[in-house]
């Protein structure tokens, strides 16, 4: 989820209204493995706090980390009691008949080819075309041609995910004791995404690569090392 302060209260609202299991879970730690890397996270705490007045997140100290989590490889972490997680696809299924409850029409498979823009746009499909005053693009990084003036702006990305077996409550208590769903790691040039704890008690651990152009990114064996170490500590 956001940072933004109201953000978290209007999809609980959204959820509550339409009556949508999201599987929520509260908190968010996003820890850093070296010594540059927890300035950097102590620096974004910082600037969430003076100037955007962002007030629910606060740092960890090393010395108060094995409270937070029971690995000693970290330097810091990050605590955010704004932010959680999801079920997207729940949630995603939940909007959407709610939506239907409000008399929204919802056409699948009618791919759009080509938008055109203007004070009335025009959709078109291969049976025919809409024409509407907004035009919302929500196909995430899989818009092909159909707006060639984004293409240069999105980033190819791979993602891999490992996934423990059942550990069992007391096990899962143990990795994470005050309870977190959801840990992310700040570490090397690479970007991971949480860890989250699953309600089966299931730990999974993600990495994100980017390459442009289809080529690995520099440095892609030091880092993938340190990602998968990740997951293989959530196994052991």
């Amino acid at each position: 989820m956001g940072y933004d302060r109201g953000g978290g209260r209007t999809d609980h609202a959204r959820c509550r209204r339409f009556d949508i299991d999201s599987e929520w879970k509260d908190g968010f730690i996003a820890a850093a493995v070296t010594p540059r890397r927890a300035g950097e996270l102590k620096q974004w705490v910082d600037t969430l706090a003076h100037d955007y007045g962002y007030d629910r997140i606060r740092l960890i100290e090393r010395a108060e980390l094995p409270e937070w989590i029971a690995s000693s490889r970290y330097r810091a972490a990050a605590f955010d009691a704004g932010s959680g997680q999801l079920h997207p696809l729940k949630y995603t299924l939940g909007l959407a008949r709610g939506a239907a409850g409000l008399g929204v029409k919802i056409f699948e498979g009618s791919r759009a080819i080509e938008v055109r823009p203007g004070r009335l746009s025009e959709v078109r499909t291969a049976e025919g075309a809409v024409h509407c005053s907004h035009v919302l693009l929500a196909g995430n990084v899989y818009l092909g041609d159909l707006m060639p003036q984004l293409a240069a702006r999105i980033m190819p990305v791979g993602t891999f995910i490992a996934a423990s077996r059942p550990l069992g409550a007391e096990r899962a208590s143990q990795l994470l004791p005050r309870g977190r769903s959801r840990l992310r790691h700040a570490m090397g040039a690479r970007l991971l995404p949480p860890v989250p704890r699953s309600p089966d008690d299931l730990w999974r651990a993600r990495e994100l690569q980017h390459h442009p152009a289809g080529a690995p990114a520099a440095g892609d064996a030091a880092s993938d090392a340190g990602g998968f170490s990740a997951a293989r500590r959530c196994s052991d």
